[in-house]
């Protein structure tokens, strides 16, 4: 159906309001149309912001005395990536509890304090880096090996060297012990595991688990 189709019908306070669905949110109802039956949507920028957020729903719940995040209302839409500001601030216009994650390596054309008027809470890293280098910069240090051994689980050990090759291109193997013994410091392998994670789309597969601990529990069946 067409966005402006369907009316989206709260009750806050004792106040009921229907209002039309906007035609601009017509892609993110054909990505996410569910999200629309929740009562707080995070809007993910893409599809890695969305995978990583999936991949921590275990997490959260365990955090939170065993309550799944759905049981709180609250759904995932895709945003649709330089779309993704504007489809929060529609959103939020829907009378949605509304937050934005996204990664800060290029500027929104709608700025933070437009979207927070708006009633979106926005989530941003620091630091201007994507999401795939945020997490390589603040993993623990001895973390560094499970993300590069996901990288290499999921896109071979030939396409992971080649993307991390980009950064670093003297490195061999897929060891990071191997990596310090070359002379390589902390600060270039977490760079480049970061650039080399966001070329070849590791959280982009729908929720991943980021810790080799939970991969290891699924595989031996526990």
């Amino acid at each position: 159906m067409a966005a402006d189709q369907l009316i989206a019908v709260r009750c806050d306070g004792g106040l009921t309001r229907a209002r039309r669905l906007p035609a601009a949110l017509q892609a993110v109802l054909r990505r996410s149309a569910e999200a629309f039956l929740g009562r707080n949507i995070l809007v993910c920028e893409g599809k890695t912001e969305v995978g990583l957020c999936r991949g921590l729903i275990r997490t959260w719940a365990e955090e939170r005395k065993g309550v799944p995040l759905a049981q709180t209302g609250t759904a995932f839409a895709v945003g649709g990536g330089d779309e993704a500001p504007g489809c929060a601030r529609d959103v939020a216009a829907l009378g949605y509890r509304t937050a934005l994650f996204a990664d800060s390596d290029k500027p929104f054309d709608l700025d933070s304090e437009t979207l927070t008027a708006a009633g979106v809470h926005v989530i941003r890293w620091a630091d201007g880096v994507s999401t795939e280098q945020r997490v390589a910069l603040d993993i623990p240090a001895e973390a560094l090996q499970g993300l590069l051994d996901l990288m290499v689980e999921l896109n071979g050990a030939d396409s992971t060297l080649a993307a991390v090759r980009k950064s670093l291109p003297t490195t061999n193997g897929v060891s990071i012990a191997g990596w310090y013994t070359a002379g390589l410091s902390e600060k270039e392998i977490r760079d480049a595991l970061g650039i080399a994670a966001n070329k070849t789309k590791v959280f982009k597969r729908g929720g991943v688990p980021l810790d080799v601990e939970n991969r290891e529990r699924r595989s031996s069946g526990s």
